[in-house]
């Protein structure tokens, strides 16, 4: 089969979801105002989540066979059953290229400017009988400690989603109805649906279809290296599953395996075949037939990130000297200051420590700046089989993710430029045509946002100078003798995995003209051949780095850097992304900011303050809840990192906000739990009220963090709502 005889055909549809009647999609979380918590996005905005639209297909999907068994004789009760495995099955959909994929509908955030999307409604179950001590129909009175407060979605609110259909083409009008079909059985979303809750509008856009073969032929005149960038629409799930614990961890980037294996399933849906030299260098082992993919690292959209190398250390915070009264010692601690402490001097007395975090380095403007992937956590029930006995506590788990709206970058290399060509014609079609790839645990959405031929920044090294050599991935390099991994970077090491052919004398020279910082990572994975997990091995991890000097014997510094400025992957499995490198001269140094995550806007903290300010001053007063006040306090540590909104206005804003707060009549310190903290607190307002303040005026935005971050600490925020107006009552 050739690239221009493709038979799949991909459809799009973009749904509008109105709320008819108040909503509740959960998300396992409460606390002692609020019993359940609305499914909210990272930016606190509530979210229907794809895994609830394809439970929702399912149960359309099971009425809609249920009313067709009635005639099972009807030719099409059991083609469509089997249609709809395919639709709602993976394994069942990856037999006939079929698959469909969901999209989270997310809230329409122009409704957000008018008034907010939430309402809490509150419940009981009725009082028990006086003489059997059961439930009594009859009682309108509620039963003690049965009250249960929920956070619901409003009437009116409007969400968008999209979904995704792969089909093969002389079978696709006939999945696109049956689609369309279900879609339009689905009139409620959301909990207590059987009680009237969720109640929904559904409009279905007219479908768009595309296929790779409509789509030009890519042309390419070398087959130097492409960076592809991706966004993920839905958060990601990439669980580093050899470190179980109470919350599944996951990883901070996409492995090259998992990239690879993302766009062999495209190519697969588009309609490859491993007869077509596309398909069959994605899935390959083969390191001279197949392509070359990267490590795919989170960082700011459009730049290239690289892991943090273990040569750039914090040093320590000690306090410079004595806080005020009340206020913590780390208050009027020294600023972190990180050193690159292989290639700089270290002072007498300062202390550094490895930077432990998921953190990375990307480079604009010719300087470094650190970058940090953020995660949340999200709390899932497992799939419920038994429908008859009590629901199990012990299948609601929680796990970490990345917040949608991510970016990653990956380096891809080619081995011949028709390659090139044809991997570049199924990355456009897939970028113009806004097609996802499916990536993660539960497949979740990412596009592809941009492919560029910018490349991993590095220095091409001299033997007449030191050099810092830093791994940009995981090494797996086997000692020939024992037949394990290096665990730690040396003479051998880079003899073994560059293809030195050095003697143990010459590697022994380089042991002992060079420093080394190296760490172990786990690599693991699965043997689809023996349907086990392959055992994990230890091997040199991302960001280990070895300065070599250049008193080195220089033919041997001449051997060694005339490979390294070959800039090819080394040791084994280079095509699933392992055995990538950099290098840089001199000392490495970063440009004086904070680490930042992602963009935000520019008026976030006024909103926020807004917000906060209004249920401060408002009749009645109300002090805010708990949730609402830790949605102040990281927005003004994400503004505090990124130095946002600092004018004169903002800082004012600020400072008005809390002594607001706290010389309101009858509330002010009343409206904390403080007998037994007083004495601190009076020591907050002395400093937060005096006009003489130096920690106020010196930093006004950090000095509300700590404040509200202590109140929250020390659990002194009452938050009890007295505005029945935004409260619901069950009938």
């Amino acid at each position: 089969m050739t690239m221009d005889n493709h038979t799949t055909q991909v459809t799009q549809y973009q749904l509008a979801i109105t709320l008819l009647d108040d909503m509740h999609t959960g998300s396992g979380l409460g606390n002692h105002h609020v019993d359940s918590f609305q499914a909210k996005d990272k930016d606190n905005y509530p979210v229907i989540s794809r895994q609830h639209l394809k439970g929702l297909l399912k149960v359309a999907a099971d009425e809609w066979l249920k009313l067709k068994q009635a005639h099972p004789d009807q030719p099409d009760y059991s083609l469509e059953k089997e249609q709809i495995a395919h639709l709602l099955d993976d394994k069942e959909g990856e037999k006939v290229g079929v698959q469909l994929t969901l999209n989270s509908a997310f809230f329409c955030r122009e409704q957000a400017q008018t008034d907010s999307p939430f309402i809490i409604w509150s419940s009981s179950a009725r009082g028990k009988s006086a003489k059997d001590e059961k439930a009594d129909p009859f009682n309108r009175a509620p039963a003690d400690d049965t009250l249960r407060s929920v956070e619901y979605v409003r009437a009116g609110s409007q969400f968008k989603t999209s979904v995704t259909l792969f089909a093969p083409t002389d079978q696709a009008e006939s999945y696109q109805a049956l689609l369309t079909r279900l879609l339009s059985r689905i009139d409620r979303v959301g909990a207590k649906r059987n009680r009237g809750a969720g109640g929904i509008q559904m409009d279905i856009s007219a479908p768009t279809t595309t296929s790779l073969s409509a789509s030009s032929q890519a042309s390419t005149n070398n087959h130097s290296p492409l960076t592809l960038h991706i966004t993920n629409l839905d958060p990601l799930r990439l669980p580093a599953t050899q470190s179980p614990g109470n919350v599944i961890p996951t990883a901070t980037h996409i492995s090259g395996s998992q990239l690879r294996g993302a766009l062999a399933n495209l190519a697969r849906l588009a309609g490859l075949t491993a007869e077509d030299g596309l398909f069959s260098a994605l899935v390959t082992t083969d390191h001279t037939k197949a392509y070359t993919i990267s490590q795919a690292y989170p960082s700011p959209e459009g730049t290239r990130a690289i892991p943090w190398p273990h040569s750039l250390q914090q040093s320590k915070s000690q306090a410079q000297t004595e806080a005020p009264k009340g206020l913590p010692w780390w208050f009027n601690s020294t600023d972190k200051k990180v050193q690159d402490t292989l290639n700089s001097k270290v002072e007498d007395g300062e202390k550094f420590k490895r930077n432990k975090s998921a953190s990375y380095l990307y480079q604009s403007n010719g300087h470094w700046y650190h970058y940090e992937q953020s995660k949340s956590i999200q709390m899932r029930n497992k799939v419920r089989t038994d429908f008859l006995s009590k629901e199990d506590d012990s299948a609601l788990f929680s796990e970490e993710v990345l917040p949608e709206g991510s970016h990653f970058s990956a380096e891809i290399r080619f081995q011949t430029q028709a390659q090139k060509a044809e991997l570049l014609k199924l990355l456009s079609w897939a970028k113009e045509n806004r097609i996802p790839l499916a990536l993660g645990r539960g497949k979740a959405p990412c596009l592809v946002t941009d492919i560029t031929s910018q490349t991993l920044t590095t220095t091409t090294v001299s033997p007449a100078e030191t050099f810092t050599l830093v791994l940009a991935s995981d090494w797996l390099v086997y000692n020939p003798d024992t037949l394990q991994p290096y665990e730690s970077l040396s003479g051998q090491t880079l003899n073994h995995a560059l293809q030195l052919n050095l003697t143990d004398e010459q590697c022994q020279q380089i042991d002992a003209h060079s420093d080394t910082i190296s760490e172990t990572s786990l690599l693991s994975g699965f043997n689809f051949a023996s349907n086990l997990p392959r055992r994990p091995l230890e091997i040199i991890a991302a960001g280990s780095v070895i300065k070599i000097s250049a008193d080195l014997d220089n033919d041997l510094l001449e051997k060694i850097t005339s490979r390294l400025n070959q800039n090819q992957p080394a040791g084994e499995q280079t095509c699933q992304g392992l055995g990538q490198y950099w290098c840089y001269t001199g000392s490495l140094t970063l440009a004086n900011t904070d680490s930042v995550s992602d963009t935000a806007p520019e008026n976030m903290l006024e909103k926020q303050l807004a917000l906060i300010n209004n249920l401060l001053t408002g009749t009645p007063h109300y002090s805010g809840s708990a949730s609402q006040w830790q949605n102040l306090v990281a927005t003004i540590y994400q503004c505090h990192r990124k130095a946002l909104n600092q004018s004169s206005s903002s800082v004012d804003a600020i400072e008005g906000l809390l002594n607001s707060y706290i010389s309101v009549p009858g509330k002010g310190l009343e409206s904390f739990r403080a007998e037994k903290t007083k004495d601190l607190l009076d020591a907050w307002v002395k400093e937060l009220t005096s006009k003489d303040s130096s920690i106020v005026s010196a930093d006004p935005v950090r000095f509300a963090e700590l404040l509200v971050n202590e109140l929250i600490a020390r659990n002194l925020i009452t938050g009890k709502h007295q505005d029945k107006a935004t409260q619901g009552e069950a009938q």
